[in-house]
Parts: C-alpha cells; structure tokens; sequence
C-alpha cells in the first residue's frame, strides 16, 4: 500500500487545494458569468437611421474610439436591426461617461449622410439561467445508476471505487471553474455531468482490469502491487483520452466566438477532472477496502 500511496500522493494534495481554494472561491462568489447571464447588466443601443455600405463598420470604428478615449471597457457586442444597429454591453454603469458620444459618432459619420436614430442605455436585470438542483438530480441518478451496475457486475469494492470517482470529479470540476473564474453559463450543468460520467466509465473499464488481473493471480494477492500493475497498463488509455479531450477543447476555442471559447474550456477542465480523479482515486479506494477485506 506504501508504494500506492507515494505514486497517488502528489494526486492527493492538488486535490485538497484544489478543493479548499476552489470552493472558497465558489462559497463567496458563486460562478462567474458573463453579462449576458449576470443578474444585472448595462447595454447602449445605438441604431442608424438607414442602410448604408460600411456605416455599419464606421459605427462601430467610431464608437470603439469613444470608448478607448473615456477608458469604457465593453463586454461584448452584438448586431441588431440587419446590421444598422449595434448593442454595447458592460459590466459597470457608464451611462455618464455617454453624453458626448451621439454627437460624436453622427461627426465621423457627416460624410455619408447617416445619423443616429435611436440611441438608448438601459439596465438589464437577468438570471444566471444555472440550475443547480436539475445538475444534482442527473449526478444523483447517475451515481444510483452506476452503483447498481457495478455493485452486480464488479462487486462492492469496485461499485464504491466507481462512485467515489464520480463524485470526486463533479466536486473538482466545480472547484476548478470556480478557482479559474470560468464563465459558467450556460453549459456548466451539462460539464459537471459530463466531468462525472466519463470518470465513472473509465473508472469502471478500471475495475474491469483489477478483476481480470484477479482472476489471473496465484496465490495471495497483493492488491497494492497489483494496482499499480494496472494503472502502468491503463496509461496509454487515459493519455489518449486526454488527447481526444485537448483536441475537442481546441477545436471549440479555435472558433474565437465567446461561448464556444467558454465551452472548450469548460470540456478541457472536466476532461482533466475526470481523466486524473479516475486514474488516481479509482485503485487507491479499491485497494483500500480490498486490503481491509482482506484482513
């Protein structure tokens, strides 16, 4: 068990800081969210009174420069009114720093005969849209689910392995996002389940080989010795499904559109949740209550 212990040791503190300063972060401020999913937010509406070739990249040039000037940081933007309309978000109320801007955009665009025709701030008042109770209900299900599974196809010290992985990476997961300030919304439901799901499948093709190697075994079995067997067999796999994962992650953010960039870091973190808690936690509990039973 000691030379268990000495490979899964480093795994074992990350975890417990992870888990400490990532759930601290998450106690006091929650998920982060971007403007869209905060609960409230700032956006200015500026509209052309026509159509015109380019006016459109002239607004946006001309209030970009305004905003540059007064130090405004913009959020994000967003095209109205088939392009004659732009929606200015942000995070902070900027209605003061505003007064001189109409004037401003209507001078650079004096040339092409445009001007402003509707130019509105408001405050929006939203939801975060995040609902943990439906994410605690699937985890709940599946961990009923996957229990009963393994408890008849690999028996009780796997059964308890498996699900100790699975909920080990939704709380890594959690912390981590929370840790990164990654914006949540609107996917992190679907990457805790999925953080928790794919480290209870490889966690149970895992238990799968522990049995196999069981059954192959002479004698009194040393269950630590054994495990570590296993993991030096497993490797390849889980380097590869961190490959797979990485590269899924990349393919999303090479998109440089806001929430694909967040969902293929949102995917790379619950892919790295799941990969490392199933690799380290699954023998380490196995061979625990393996070598308990044992005794």
């Amino acid at each position: 068990m000691n030379g268990l212990m000495k490979k899964t040791k480093w795994f074992i503190i990350a975890t417990l800081v992870i888990l400490v300063a990532g759930m601290t972060l998450f106690g006091i401020f929650g998920y982060n969210n971007t403007v869209d999913y905060a609960e409230s937010s700032y956006e200015l509406k500026v509209v052309l009174d026509q159509p015109l070739e380019d006016a459109e990249t002239q607004l946006k040039k001309s209030a970009n420069d305004y905003f540059e000037q007064k130090g405004i940081v913009v959020d994000s933007t967003q095209e109205v009114d088939e392009g004659m309309g732009i929606i200015f978000k942000f995070t902070n109320d900027v209605e003061k720093k505003l007064s001189e801007m109409q004037a401003e955009i209507e001078n650079d665009l004096t040339s092409t005969g445009v001007k402003v025709d509707v130019f509105e701030f408001s405050i929006v008042h939203g939801s975060s849209n995040i609902k943990i109770t439906n994410a605690l209900i699937a985890l709940a299900v599946g961990l009923v689910a996957i229990f009963i599974y393994t408890v008849f196809m690999e028996k009780i010290a796997s059964a308890l392995a498996v699900c100790a992985s699975f909920i080990l990476s939704a709380l890594v997961f959690t912390a981590l996002v929370g840790l990164i300030r990654v914006p949540a919304a609107p996917l992190v439901e679907v990457s805790t389940v999925f953080a928790a799901t794919l480290s209870a499948i490889l966690s149970i093709t895992m238990v799968g080989r522990f049995k196999e190697q069981v059954k192959n075994s002479e004698g009194k079995i040393d269950y630590a010795r054994l495990s570590l067997g296993v993991m030096a067999i497993e490797k390849k796999k889980y380097v590869l499904s961190l490959v797979v994962i990485l590269i899924a992650s990349v393919a999303l953010m090479a998109l440089f559109i806001s929430y694909t960039l967040y969902a293929g870091a949102q995917l790379l973190i619950a892919g790295v949740s799941a990969i490392g808690v199933s690799y380290f936690l699954t023998p380490l509990v196995w061979t625990a209550i393996k070598a308990k039973k044992n005794k």
